[in-house]
This record gives C-alpha cells, sequence and structure tokens, in this order.
C-alpha cells in the first residue's frame, strides 16, 4: 500500500536539528488522510499484537527483533517479546503487522486504543431537518434530495424527520398516514421550548427503522409538496437546539451515533440563534468592515456545536439560498458553519446552476464510508512532536498527543505541523518513525451492503519512517509543495481570521521572500538569485501556488461574498493537500484526441495556450472542471475517458461543464493566474518583485 494514499509530508527528508529546520525556510508537517482507501482488514484482534512498553507504539515492519526481545520503531527501547506469536522468525516474518506499515485490526472493548465509548451502538441514526419556508423550487429540490438520501442510507438506519419555520414540525412515522405534530418556536431568543420531544412521542415514534419503514417515510416526504408555508421565519437555531437536548437525554445517548441533514434556504432570523440580515456582498475600503463580515455575530452556534459534539452528532448542512432582485440571500455561514465544522459534517452550497446536482451529489456524500466518533493518536518519540492541528478534529485536553475526530470520510485530511522538543533535535539518529492509531466507529460504504448492516469498532495503525538529513539540499530535494502549501494556507486562513487580510498577505509574502533569499544564500551561494526556484524541479511551483493564494477569493480586493468565504473556508478545511493546490493553481491539461490519456499540462497563460496544438482542454480548479473542445469531440466520451479520474478524487458531485470552441479558436474563458488582472500582478510582475526584495534584503 502506497504511504502517500494516507500519509503526505511537506519534506520527505527530516531535518536534524531545530536549527536546520528554520534555516531551510520551508515547514515541517504532515497531512493525513485516515480513511482514505480501503484496507484488508486483518483477522487479528488487537490485543494480540505486542506494544513497547514504554511509548506504547504497535510492534511494525521497522521493528528489529533478536531471539528473545525486539526493539521499538519509535523509541529504540528494547522490549521482551512476551507473546508466543513473536518466538518463532519462520511464522513472525508472515504476520501480518510485521509486512505491513499500513494495517487494520479488529478491535475489542477494553482495549487501550478503544474509543471513549466502549459499547457504540451497532446502529445509525440518521435525522433530516427541513427549512419549509423555501419557495415552492425550493421545496422540490429538497424533497428529491431527501429522496436520493433515503437511498443512499443503510437499511438498518433509524430515521426521523423534522420541519422548521416558525414553529417546528416532528413526524411520527409509525402511522401509515403522515402525522406531524407542531411546537411553536418562542421569539425570544433567551426563551425555552416548553414540551420536550420525549414527552410528545414515544422514541420508537419518531426514529423508525428505514428498511422496514421506507414506504411510511416516502408518504411523509411526498406530502410536503402539499405543506404551504407563507412565513420567512426560520428557528433553525431553536431546531437543533431540540435535537441536542433530546440526544442528550436519549436513554442510549452514550451508545449512538447520530447523523443530522440540515437543508436550509435562507437565514436563521427567528428564535435562539436568530441572525440579522446583511447584503450578501460587503464593499468597503476599510479592511476591518470586510474582516467583520466574515466573523461570527455571536457563540450561540459555536455553543450549540460543541455540545453536539458531546452527544455524538455529526451535523451537515446543505444550503439552496433563496433568491431576491435575481441575487441569492445571505443565509448566515459565518455563524452557522460551526454546526457542521466542529461536528465533523459537510458544507454543500448549491446555486441555480448546480442544484441539478443536489440529488446526486447527497447520494454520492452518503454512499462513502463514514468514520464516526474517532481518536486519532500520534506517536513521535522524545525528540519531535506535534505542534498544531488543522481541520475537522481537536486535540484531546489531557493527551496532548490524542485528537477527536467526530466524523471523517474517505478523502478527509488532517494537517500537523511538526515541531523538535529541544534544539537538538534528531542529532543522533538517521531515521525517524511517526505512527499513528486511528480507533473509529466504522460505516461501510454503498458498495459492501452486506456489511453496511452495523457500525463496527475499527483500528488502523500508520507507521512511517523518514531519513534524516543533515543539509538544506537534501530538504529542498524532498520538498512537496503541495503539502507545503496545504500546511501554510491553514495558518494563513487562522491568521486572517485572527489578524485580518492585510496582515496575512503581508505574511505570506514575507515568507517566499525568505525562502528565495535562503535558497540564493545556501544553493546559489549569492552569485544570483533565482526567484523561480528551479535548481529542484520539485521546488519550481511554489511561487506559482503562492500567486494563486495571493490572486484567489481568500483575499479580497475590496469586496467579500461572505457566505463563500466561509464556504471556502469550511471546503478547504480537511482537503487533500492535491486539492488545495488545485484551488490554488488549477490543473489544465491538453489532449490531442479522445482517443489518448496522454496529456500536456500547460501553465495559465495565454503563450502555453496558444503554443499548444490541441483542440481539447480540461480545466480543473477544485470546485469545478471546465471541459473546451471542438464540435466534432463527442462531450460524454470527453467526461468518460479524460475526466473520470478528476472526478473520482474528491467528495459528491462536482460540475462538469462543456464549452465548444470554434476550429482554431483559443479563447478559453478560465482564471488565467500567470496573466495580469484585477485580482492581482502577473507571474512576471510577481518574480520580478521578488527578486527585487531578496536584493534589498541582501543590501540590508
Amino acid at each position: 500500500m502506497a504511504s502517500d494514499e494516507f500519509m503526505q509530508f511537506t519534506l520527505g527528508s527530516f531535518p536534524k536539528t531545530g536549527e536546520l529546520k528554520e534555516e531551510c525556510g520551508l515547514p515541517w508537517g504532515f497531512s493525513v488522510a485516515p480513511l482514505a482507501d480501503d484496507l484488508q482488514l486483518e483477522a487479528v484482534h488487537i490485543n494480540n499484537v505486542v506494544r513497547c512498553s514504554d511509548c506504547y507504539a504497535y510492534v511494525s515492519p521497522y521493528s528489529t527483533f533478536s531471539p528473545t526481545t525486539w526493539a521499538c520503531a519509535l523509541c529504540e527501547n528494547v522490549n521482551d517479546i512476551s507473546s508466543d506469536r513473536y518466538v518463532n522468525p519462520n511464522t513472525r516474518r508472515e504476520l501480518p503487522e510485521l509486512q505491513n506499515s499500513f494495517i487494520e485490526y479488529i478491535v475489542d472493548d477494553g482495549d487501550d486504543e478503544s474509543l471513549v465509548d466502549p459499547s457504540p451502538s451497532e446502529i445509525p441514526i440518521t435525522v433530516a431537518v427541513l427549512d419549509i419556508t423555501g419557495s415552492i423550487d425550493t421545496i422540490s429540490h429538497f424533497i428529491e434530495a431527501l429522496k436520493a438520501a433515503i437511498d443512499a442510507l443503510p437499511e438498518c438506519t433509524l430515521f426521523g424527520l423534522v420541519l422548521y419555520s416558525y414553529n417546528i414540525g416532528i413526524f411520527d412515522l409509525s402511522f401509515p398516514t403522515p402525522r406531524i405534530i407542531n411546537l411553536n418556536i418562542p421569539s425570544d431568543e433567551n426563551s425555552q421550548v416548553n414540551l420536550k420531544l420525549e414527552d410528545l412521542m414515544a422514541s420508537d415514534h419518531f426514529l423508525v427503522r428505514l428498511g422496514s419503514s421506507k414506504q411510511r417515510i416516502l408518504a411523509a416526504i411526498d406530502s410536503l409538496y402539499s405543506l404551504k408555508c407563507e412565513s420567512n421565519l426560520r428557528g433553525l437555531g431553536t431546531t437543533m437546539d431540540y435535537l441536542v437536548q433530546f440526544f442528550e437525554s436519549y436513554q442510549y445517548q452514550e451508545n449512538v451515533h447520530t447523523r443530522v441533514l440540515t437543508f436550509l434556504s435562507g437565514l436563521p432570523n427567528y428564535g435562539k440563534g436568530s441572525l440579522v440580515k446583511r447584503p450578501r456582498y460587503i464593499k468597503s475600503d476599510s479592511e476591518d468592515e470586510l474582516l467583520q463580515s466574515i466573523l461570527p455575530t455571536n457563540e450561540y452556534y459555536r455553543k450549540l456545536s460543541t455540545d453536539a459534539s458531546s452527544s455524538n452528532i455529526n451535523i451537515s448542512l446543505f444550503i439552496l439560498p433563496q433568491t431576491e432582485d435575481g441575487e441569492l440571500q445571505y443565509v448566515g455561514l459565518p455563524d452557522i458553519k460551526y454546526l457542521a465544522m466542529m461536528t465533523g459534517g459537510v458544507i454543500r452550497l448549491y446555486n441555480s446552476t448546480t442544484v441539478e446536482l443536489f440529488p446526486e451529489d447527497i447520494f454520492s456524500i452518503l454512499c462513502q464510508s463514514f468514520a464516526l466518533h474517532g481518536l486519532l493518536r500520534i506517536r513521535t518519540g522524545e525528540k519531535f512532536t506535534v505542534k498544531e492541528a488543522y481541520g475537522p478534529l481537536y486535540r484531546d485536553t489531557m493527551q496532548e498527543d490524542m485528537f477527536h475526530v467526530d466524523a471523517c470520510n474517505k478523502f478527509t485530511n488532517f494537517t500537523f505541523d511538526l515541531k523538535f522538543y529541544k534544539a537538538e533535535g534528531l542529532s543522533y539518529q538517521n531515521k525517524a518513525a511517526i505512527q499513528i492509531a486511528f480507533a473509529y466507529a466504522y460505516l461501510a460504504p454503498i458498495s459492501e451492503n452486506e456489511t453496511r448492516s452495523k457500525i463496527v469498532k475499527r483500528l488502523r495503525v500508520f507507521t512511517v519512517v523518514k531519513p534524516v538529513v543533515n543539509s538544506i539540499s537534501s530538504i529542498y530535494r524532498s520538498c512537496d509543495p503541495d503539502v507545503s502549501i496545504s500546511l501554510l494556507l491553514c495558518k494563513i486562513i487562522r491568521l486572517i481570521l485572527d489578524e485580518g487580510f492585510i496582515e496575512a498577505e503581508s505574511l505570506m509574502k514575507d515568507w517566499l521572500t525568505i525562502l528565495t533569499m535562503k535558497h540564493a544564500d545556501y544553493i546559489l551561494r549569492r552569485k544570483s538569485i533565482d526567484p523561480t526556484l528551479s535548481r529542484y524541479e520539485n521546488m519550481s511551483d511554489i511561487p506559482y501556488l503562492v500567486l494563486g493564494l495571493l490572486k484567489s477569493k481568500l483575499f479580497p480586493k475590496g469586496i467579500v461574498n461572505s457566505d463563500y468565504w466561509i464556504y471556502l473556508q469550511c471546503l478547504l478545511n480537511g482537503l487533500s493537500p492535491t486539492l488545495v493546490g488545485r484551488f490554488l493553481y488549477p490543473v489544465l491539461r491538453a489532449y490531442e484526441s479522445t482517443s489518448t490519456i496522454d496529456f500536456d499540462n500547460l501553465r495559465l497563460n495565454m503563450n502555453d495556450v496558444i503554443r499548444s496544438e490541441s483542440n481539447i482542454y480540461v480545466y480543473d480548479n477544485c470546485t469545478s472542471i471546465e471541459i473546451f473542445s471542438t464540435k466534432e469531440n463527442n462531450a460524454e466520451k470527453i467526461k468518460h475517458r479524460l475526466v473520470g479520474g478528476l472526478l473520482d478524487e474528491r467528495l459528491g458531485i462536482v460540475p462538469v461543464n462543456f464549452h465548444v470552441l470554434d476550429a482554431g479558436s483559443k479563447k478559453l474563458t478560465i482564471n488565467l493566474i500567470d496573466e495580469e488582472s484585477p485580482d492581482g500582478m502577473s507571474i512576471e510582475q510577481f518574480l520580478s518583485m521578488l527578486n527585487v526584495d531578496v536584493k534589498a534584503s541582501f543590501q540590508n
């Protein structure tokens, strides 16, 4: 199993000392996608696998054995062989844990790496929460998407259906004919809904088995077509608080894993967590005003999300904003984003051109394998450790090497910044190891329908060994630009929210200037300055990625779309380094014909496009794929043969748009980042500026 399917490092070779790490100018860390692909499940109970008595790392292919002892790959502690499983060297070498760096085990209750809850429910719960204040078309889109979701869920699922507007409508799904019980939402944000859900109906009337109740559920969903709501008041905050309280008191609360699919068409403006209407676009010369537009206005949804996480509730938001005077309305993502970000959910933002993908998109998302209620432990030995963590996870308050993962899928990535405990670092080592243990409750994908009948406990163990080097040139040769920029982007987004756009942009430029200085100083011996960093081919993408970041929507030019900025933040939070790189500097591929899969990668400038003799171009900017081709090429054939691999790299369904080119035409309506535009300077201007800044720094 290739390691880069699961773990990617900014530096393929680790710096020997803290001083060398600082001098190289590159970030040191890694990205891990713990559910990236299905591993061979070994019929080995984890309790039978030995662990180091000092650091508690699991035995791995990098452990060394003598007749009576074995040495830990992480801390080098020598352990006695305490299990008959490892005594015979002939049978030992065939053991799966000594053959595979990436392995998955069966987990027993009570194991040290077991879940916090030792006995999670085997039955998944899904509750759909629908905003019924939208237009007839919006409600119709919600209904079709919800039906697709039903088809994607395991039949063992316990399913509930809730509506909200100025009141909360709870379906009693035990009746053959749909029956709704309504609760009024107090307009006062500080008032409570008087009745608890369990006082209104028995839990087995609210949550019913999908397989045996599917026709009743579909009848309830179809009844929404005739439901009329004249109100434009949305009590999302009160509704979610009501659900969280229910699951907090649910008799099996400590054992359940609940997914909440939340459908929203406008701003939550009623009851608890009500937000104030404002324009979708904020135009201003004031950086503070632009920054305030992407910051939360209160702490309500953050606190509610913390409570939801504590109750093992995973919330996803599916948003189709209503229009007003032809413009999409503001929905308050700066506040409500926490519902998904802090519980491991996803946020999908649709518009009039992408809404047709809504049913297919939600079906695709729910068909994936899911890890729920996970614990991710990172063991690094005694020389270095994790400094910061980024993505949809949070650090344990008691154990620094432990991180909680409410939910993730095969595409979810977590990014970690590394640091040395002491300046001497790895001075006495020529290699260093990292081991990740990921314990989780597993819901199989739809492709494994026979195993989707219950949630099971799994443990994945990844062990990676990297060389330790003592030269900057060796570090530069091992640099992965996408992973490096992905880690920096995590820091930049956090910095924007804390310090503002100007400070973040300045520090990003300063970082590249310092890196170019160090490259000129240590590699070129100050004989020249090379802002392209082309001495090492693997580093030559860095200036392009940085320019792409500075010209992206993350750095507004006097105008910011608050909802879309937050959507991008949430999209990038957990995205793979490859797709982060593609978002910052899109891929432009040129094909000769549909009969070949060979292509040329073009830079994003008109010269490269004009020089190309191709008549098929595929442009992938992470959020959409644009295909440009002459009429004689079959659009579906292009999509199937040339774009299929790109579509498989991300969660859900990405829009694929076809554009017909006139014969000999090179007019591609794409973002040519290398060219000067209202978003910023050209690559030539950018590199020239870098050259001037480095010269000035050397002179000073």
